[in-house]
């Protein structure tokens, strides 16, 4: 015959659920009464018929001598022990078994996966039956769960669902269904979409953000993806479905890029959109390595690039951007020359000057030809001029302005700066003329309105001169070379108003020392020079 079968879990100021089968066999059983303490390990009357009830709607059934509320022993199908449990035979026509009871908070249900596998508790007080003891049950046919409640202000309610079934330890006990719902309680049970579970986990991860570091979170329990699945949209996905999956990189987060283990596949995410290059490979100047977490083709030490190219720093600004703060020496090759050359880098003042002339000591001749200042002499670390077509080729690369700064040790040891917001000179064919100087500042005392500008500014748009190559615009016939005259190289004009080229061990305040004109404290016989340029 056909009939309900049903169990019940009450909950007096909390939930009181219910299951309930449909379909069961009418043996005609009958059983005596026996009581238990508790829910697992008790003592218990066993029914002498070869068939045992197989829940609480049988009992109700078979044992219609015996159908008041209390334990009764069971064997589920497939359950060759069998279990107690409490049959509630009052309720919505009787026949529900009880899986759980809260009524006054007595007993801890904050408990371990064991507990609620095995079931803990006493009937006749709180309990939870046991997750593996409800998976046997309702997985016999098709069951209802009654819900009851009663809140604090003894107001009471209840859902019945029409199909409630769990999973079995292996599925985490997963809630499978729970079907459509009557009652008066509103939705107290939560039904979670497919591949989804309900937990309390406060933040997993998503498609976009796989690692879950950014996730949502929520407080109590709700609908979550399990180990091993990603949110994506409103469903639950295992990681291959998402727009960012790489075999072997797993689900990229956000904007990301994954490069495989040897530099032979980069990938990219952008806004939920994967692009892969097959053809990604490290430059010969480029290795295959990790930094700072990060797996991708790296420019080796000196080189600067994406890894797929690699080129020398261009100036000091590439060496300081690269991590490099100490001043020292470094090999550059700005973009539009065909040799690469050593650099003097100064960190100071915010770091990246590349050096281009320096005086000391005296150690250096500085009055020398103009191919020597074509190509540039001594030594980096110490006394040297870079080269006027080094200099030319580093202030005047593509989409670049360099600024300009020297610093000045007069004979008194006293310091002093220039700067210029701009420094540009022309090449070889226009005789390296100084086309362009920007806005000056620095201290005041360098500064006079007597001369227009100060002594740089006096230099602005003259050819370079040196003893043997006279572009000074003076008149040959009556008024000597003044790269002569003054013993230096430089941009001279009527003859100067700067002479930082001149002669380093020159008589006391003579014109052919190094000079600035309007210098505090005597402008001759400069101690220290040190001339540099940083891309603006």
């Amino acid at each position: 015959m056909f009939y309900q079968r049903r169990a019940t879990l009450t909950i007096f100021i909390s939930i009181f659920l219910a299951v309930n089968s449909s379909q069961i066999l009418d043996t005609g059983y009958s059983n005596e009464d026996y009581t238990s303490e508790g829910v697992t390990g008790s003592s218990f009357l066993l029914y002498q018929h070869p068939d045992y009830p197989r829940d609480c709607a049988e009992v109700f059934v078979q044992c219609s001598q015996q159908n008041t509320s209390g334990v009764h022993f069971i064997k589920p199908d497939g359950d060759l022990v069998g279990f107690e449990v409490y049959c509630d035979n009052e309720r919505d026509g009787g026949g529900w078994t009880v899986i759980q009871r809260r009524n006054d908070g007595s007993l801890d249900f904050n408990r371990h996966w064991k507990d609620y596998k095995e079931g803990f508790g006493y009937f006749n007080k709180e309990f939870w039956i046991g997750n593996e003891k409800l998976a046997g049950l309702t997985n016999q046919g098709t069951y209802q769960l009654r819900i009851d409640v009663e809140n604090s202000n003894g107001t009471s309610f209840y859902l019945i669902y029409e199909e409630f079934r769990i999973g079995d330890e292996w599925s985490k006990y997963k809630l499978i269904s729970v079907g459509g719902y009557s009652g008066a309680a509103g939705e107290f049970f939560v039904t979670c979409p497919p591949n989804m579970e309900y937990g309390n986990c406060t933040a997993r991860g998503t498609c976009e953000n796989p690692r879950g570091s950014n996730a949502q979170k929520h407080e109590g329990e709700a609908c979550i993806c399990p180990e091993g699945f990603l949110r994506k949209g409103y469903e639950c996905v295992p990681p291959q479905d998402c727009e960012c999956f790489v075999e072997e990189g797993g689900v990229l987060e956000g904007d990301s890029v994954f490069v495989n283990s040897d530099c032979s596949l980069r990938c990219n995410c952008t806004s939920s959109r994967l692009t892969c290059d097959n053809e990604y490979r490290c430059h010969s100047r480029a290795s295959c390595e990790e930094r700072d977490n990060v797996l991708q083709c790296y420019c080796k030490e000196g080189y600067i690039g994406n890894g797929q190219s690699c080129i020398l720093y261009t100036d000091c600004g590439d060496v300081y951007n690269d991590g490099n703060t100490e001043s020292g020496v470094f090999t550059i090759q700005p973009i539009n020359s065909s040799t690469p050359f050593d650099v003097y880098c100064n960190m100071s003042d915010g770091g990246g000057w590349t050096v281009f002339q320096r005086r000391i000591d005296g150690d250096v001749d500085f009055y020398l030809d103009w191919d020597d200042y074509k190509e540039g002499f001594g030594d980096p670390n110490d006394e040297f001029w870079l080269g006027n077509d080094n200099l030319f080729h580093l202030i005047n690369q593509k989409r670049k302005n360099y600024e300009l700064r020297i610093d000045l040790v007069n004979k008194l040891g006293s310091p002093y700066y220039a700067k210029y917001t701009l420094f540009r000179i022309n090449d070889e064919s226009d005789n390296y003329r100084l086309a362009d100087l920007g806005s000056f500042s620095g201290p005041t005392g360098l500064y006079r309105q007597k001369f227009g500008a100060n002594a740089m500014y006096y230099h602005k748009n003259k050819a370079f001169s040196t003893k043997d190559r006279d572009n000074d615009g003076r008149d040959a016939e009556t008024v000597s070379n003044c790269a002569l005259r003054l013993h230096g190289a430089w941009w001279y004009h009527d003859c100067y108003r700067s002479n930082l080229n001149g002669n380093y061990k020159a008589s006391t305040d003579s014109v052919s020392s190094i000079s600035w004109s309007n210098l505090p404290g005597s402008r001759f016989n400069i101690q220290f020079t040190e001339m540099k340029v940083r891309r603006a």
